[in-house]
This record gives C-alpha cells, sequence and structure tokens, in this order.
C-alpha cells in the first residue's frame, strides 16, 4: 500500500496559513511588574485595614466598672519611717525649689501617690483624668505601671504597661514592651502610635522647642533604677504642690 503524500513544507519567512495555531507568549515584564505591584499594594492594603480595625476596637474597648486596683501596699517599719523623710524633703523642695534627691522602693512610691490622692479626693481638689488608681513595680528585669482612668460615664479603663525608662544627663533610655488596655494586649498598631506619642514627648524634653509648653518630663534631673531602689534628683521648680497633711 503507497503511503499518502505529504505536504510540502512552506518556505522559510512565509506567512502560516489561517488554520495554523499561534504560538503562546506569555506578558511582557511591565505588565508583570503592574500585576505583581498590584497584588502587594491590595495585600498591603487590605493588612492595614485589618490592623486599623482592630487598633480601632481596642481603644474603644467598653470601660470596666471598676478600677483595677491592686493590694495595698504594706510598707515595714524602715520603709514608713523613709517614706515620712521623703514627705518633708519633698515639701522642703517645693519651697525652696530647690533639688529633691531621694531614693524610694516601688511599695514606698505607690504608697505616696495613693496617700496624695487620697488627700486631693478629700480636698476636693482631684482633676476628672486623674488616675483612680495606681501601682508600680518590678517585674524581674522589667519595670511595670498599672493605673486606672475615669471616663465620663463614671467607669473605668484600667491601662498596664511594661518596659524601661530611665533619665540621665538630658537623656531617655526607654522601652515600651507590651501595653494592656481591660486586660487584652494591644495589636501592632496601637503600640506603634502610642510608642509614637511617647516618643514625641520625649523628644520634646530632650530637644525643648523655644515656643513650647514644657515636656511633662521637664525637672527631672535622674530618674533610674538601682537595685531594688529609684533613684530620683527632681528640679523643685517643677514639682507639683503637695496636699496639705492632716
Amino acid at each position: 500500500m503507497s503511503e499518502p503524500p505529504t505536504q510540502p513544507s512552506a518556505p522559510f519567512g512565509t506567512i502560516p496559513p489561517p488554520n495554523a495555531t499561534p504560538s503562546r507568549k506569555g506578558l511582557g515584564l511591565g505588565c508583570q511588574i503592574l500585576l505583581w505591584g498590584g497584588l502587594v499594594v491590595l495585600l498591603v492594603g487590605g493588612v492595614f485595614v485589618v490592623s486599623a480595625i482592630r487598633a480601632k476596637n481596642w481603644f474603644g474597648q467598653k470601660a470596666e466598672a471598676t478600677a483595677a486596683e491592686g493590694a495595698a501596699p504594706v510598707l515595714s517599719t524602715e520603709e514608713e519611717q523613709g517614706l515620712e523623710k521623703f514627705f518633708w524633703q519633698y515639701w522642703k523642695a517645693y519651697k525652696e525649689k530647690s533639688d529633691l534627691e531621694v531614693a524610694f522602693t516601688p511599695n514606698q512610691f505607690n504608697a505616696f501617690v495613693m496617700r496624695e490622692m487620697a488627700k486631693k479626693k478629700k480636698a476636693g481638689t482631684a482633676k476628672s483624668q486623674d488616675p483612680e488608681a495606681f501601682q508600680a513595680a518590678f517585674e524581674g528585669e522589667a519595670f511595670v505601671v498599672r493605673f486606672a482612668v475615669p471616663d465620663q460615664a463614671g467607669k473605668f479603663r484600667n491601662f498596664e504597661a511594661r518596659g524601661f525608662f530611665s533619665i540621665e544627663n538630658r537623656r531617655v533610655a526607654w522601652s515600651l514592651d507590651e501595653i494592656k488596655l481591660g486586660g487584652k494586649e494591644a495589636p501592632w498598631l496601637a503600640r506603634f502610635l502610642l510608642r509614637r506619642a511617647f516618643q514625641a514627648v520625649v523628644e520634646a524634653y530632650e530637644h525643648p522647642p523655644a515656643d513650647a509648653p514644657a515636656s511633662p518630663l521637664e525637672g527631672f534631673k535622674l530618674l533610674r533604677r538601682e537595685g531594688e531602689r529609684i533613684h530620683l534628683i527632681a528640679d523643685g521648680n517643677y514639682l507639683p504642690p503637695p496636699e496639705e497633711r492632716h
């Protein structure tokens, strides 16, 4: 049996017949860049939107009915005597506008703050934004602060911050490693915003603008941890007035 005749191949450079299958070409480099760039933008945008929603929900938590007060500090005899001395040192520095230099334990500091808060409430001089409760502590290498801020509805927003903080030679070393509100840890965007806000306070202290109000840190000459105590040197010109002792 004879084989069917084969179709002669087209000469080089001729146009293929209409029924020929066209060769497939990939997307050009420019199109690929645009495609991948668009996907990255969508991904980053989606992550940011989710993070923004989480941060908004964290900041917008419902206030709690009670302030998360820690246990009342129990002072040893030595700590109580040191606290009495501290009260008078504070008064002297405030009246004479001289430097206040003291070393105290977190326990003494908590007792001092709580007593001053109680005096303000009794005297009717407490401000609406003043904390309802406050507690500081050393936990390992970290310095932990817990405080409750009242809101307009008579409820409380309970915060906890954990990190490191010191002031020396008008330079601030700090870290804000963990922040909680109502027992819930802050999402990364909320932490970022709070860190940026605190960084602005630090920069205003380290490099004060000529026409700006004084930083909340103004007046601190030294504030650092030394063992289980806090060493403080403060300018008496910036000390807030203490409450009358009764």
